[in-house]
């Protein structure tokens, strides 16, 4: 009698193919010494560094009332997450060759350098955020509920972002080369270097349609509070973040088998 596989079963399969994954994927861009594992965190936590050390120097300590280091901080690093996780282009074509066992899917490297990117940036984050806080140069956060909900928002948007450009590169190498472009296009009005109190109202209603500066007033409100006003409403960006990863998922679909007869 031939033996059923368990739901149990199927999770562990998936449980082990994500480990080899998560680790050809750390050895494969960081390399085989001990550090590289390390590197996975200790590379955004030196780009963070960096830019507040440019911020608190170029602003001074404060800027429109704000500490410049919890801005640079709630600036820098939603920003980072957005941009590693909607950096996906010819992750399929990297990856076919691994859909030759049997229990490895395309989508299970998306899922991999998704959850990846995701963990070691917000690990990241909280390195910085208890260090800065040791050291006297940050405030406390004010609602760690506000914060988490608009990192996980960021996170969903750069997902999204992420499959639909993943899929988007196999259908056309201009996609590729638009990624770099379009990232820096929207670098100055994503909200990174601005709170939306700051705008003119006509501004405000403009930047309310960018779906990242939603995630960014969460983040902000939940650290600054009351005191700082904010503007964000997550359910319309939480629209956007539904319909990349929808239309990402249906335009995967149409190129799985595309990216296999490369």
């Amino acid at each position: 009698m031939s033996h059923q596989p368990t739901l149990r079963d199927a999770l562990s399969v998936k449980q082990r193919v994500y480990q080899a994954l998560i680790v050809r994927y750390l050895v494969g861009r960081y390399g085989r010494g001990n550090i590289g594992f390390l590197w996975v965190v200790a590379e955004p936590m030196l780009f963070c560094g960096g830019v507040m050390l440019v911020w608190t120097i170029t602003k001074g300590s404060a800027t429109h009332g704000i500490n410049v280091v919890a801005l640079a901080y709630t600036g820098y690093l939603p920003l980072l997450l957005w941009r590693h996780l909607s950096s996906m282009q010819n992750l399929l074509r990297a990856s076919k060759h691994l859909t030759i066992f049997r229990d490895i899917h395309l989508l299970d490297a998306v899922f991999t350098r998704f959850l990846l990117d995701f963990v070691s940036i917000s690990a990241s984050a909280l390195i910085v955020y208890l260090v800065l806080q040791a050291a006297g140069s940050m405030p406390e956060a004010h609602d760690w509920s506000d914060i988490l909900h608009g990192w996980f928002l960021m996170g969903a948007l750069g997902f999204g972002a992420g499959l639909l450009t993943a899929a988007l590169s196999e259908l056309s190498e201009i996609v590729e080369k638009l990624v770099g472009p379009v990232q820096y296009f929207l670098l100055p009005f994503c909200g990174c270097f601005y709170m939306v109190t700051w705008l003119p109202d006509s501004a405000k209603e403009v930047v309310w349609y960018i779906p990242l500066v939603h995630s960014y007033e969460l983040i902000r409100g939940g650290f600054f509070g009351p005191e700082i006003p904010t503007y964000a409403t997550p359910a319309y960006s939480w629209a956007w973040a539904l319909a990349l990863a929808g239309l990402g998922f249906a335009v995967f679909r149409l190129v799985e088998d595309h990216v296999g007869q490369k």
